[in-house]
């Protein structure tokens, strides 16, 4: 059995609707578990479905790792796989099964994520190196877009046409889906993170004992809006996240990261050389 969390706050149910439908399809045994961290419990009946329980929290929103952790902290022991999702996402009927078969083939990833598409069927580059400051404060302020795009091209692994299955530094925590031994070496989100980059921390993580990889046979679509770039809120979310991030890992200095996306680039590359083809523009120096 698979084990779904999803958190809401104050999220449209239409928005959920097209979720739902594609958890329904998935034709393994799951069970979904809703946390809702809206001030009412106005979504309760919309989520008394089959395989679905909801939990309300009366208002009290201890962010977005926190609302998972409720539910992977009951779960852990109970399945072997748990996917975390966000709630504007929508998939076909055997994208999740796709996805566990790769798990089961391959003892040594822990983590996976799939493709992911924009409405429109464009890519979303949510493949990522682990970041460092000047990777996440460039993205966010820097207005010179031909140099943030050379330096995007790297970073959100562009360079490899996301065409084929390789280990990634960095999985969005949009669609997650992890093996339960994986977590419990791991450890659940850091709750110190109220929204964003808990998803970078715990990838990392998760590739400090296993491997976390991208999977793009199997396709999913993400309504992405980039909200911290339109909410004054938001940004101020993002950046108290990334200053619990830095001070964590390392500002300057973090040699894990280093090292981990040094070993991703060179494997990707000995892969290029392996298929012939023309060299990618891999950095030589990661930072």
């Amino acid at each position: 059995m698979i084990s779904i969390s999803l958190v809401l706050y104050h999220t449209p149910k239409e928005q959920v609707q097209a979720l739902l439908e594609s958890i329904e399809k998935i034709q393994l045994p799951w069970q979904l578990s809703v946390v809702d961290h809206s001030e009412t419990a106005s979504a309760e009946a919309f989520f008394k479905r089959e395989h679905t329980e909801y939990h309300f929290c009366n208002g009290e929103n201890a962010g977005y790792g926190a609302g998972h952790n409720k539910v992977l902290a009951r779960n852990l022991n109970l399945h072997p796989y748990h996917l975390v999702l966000n709630p504007d996402i929508s998939f076909a009927e055997g994208t999740v099964e796709k996805l566990i078969q790769f798990c089961e083939q391959h003892d040594d990833v822990g983590m996976v994520s799939p493709k992911i598409l924009y409405p429109n069927g464009e890519v979303q580059h949510l493949c990522k190196l682990l970041p460092s400051p000047a990777d996440l404060f460039l993205r966010r302020f820097l207005r010179f877009r031909s140099v943030l795009e050379k330096r995007n091209e790297c970073y959100e692994m562009r360079f490899t046409g996301y065409d084929k299955p390789m280990q990634v530094p960095h999985i969005t925590g949009c669609f997650m889906l992890m093996k339960r031994e994986a977590l419990k070496q791991a450890g659940l989100f850091d709750e110190r993170y109220f929204m964003y980059l808990e998803d970078v921390d715990l990838s990392r993580r998760i590739n400090e004992i296993s491997r976390a990889f991208f999977v793009p046979d199997a396709q999913v679509t993400h309504r992405y809006k980039k909200e911290s770039y339109q909410s004054a809120k938001l940004l101020r979310y993002h950046l108290v996240s990334a200053m619990h991030y830095f001070n964590k890992w390392g500002w300057l200095f973090d040699e894990k990261r280093d090292a981990l996306n040094r070993s991703v680039l060179k494997e990707l590359q000995k892969e290029e050389k392996r298929g012939g083809q023309q060299s990618a523009p891999f950095s030589s120096k990661v930072r």
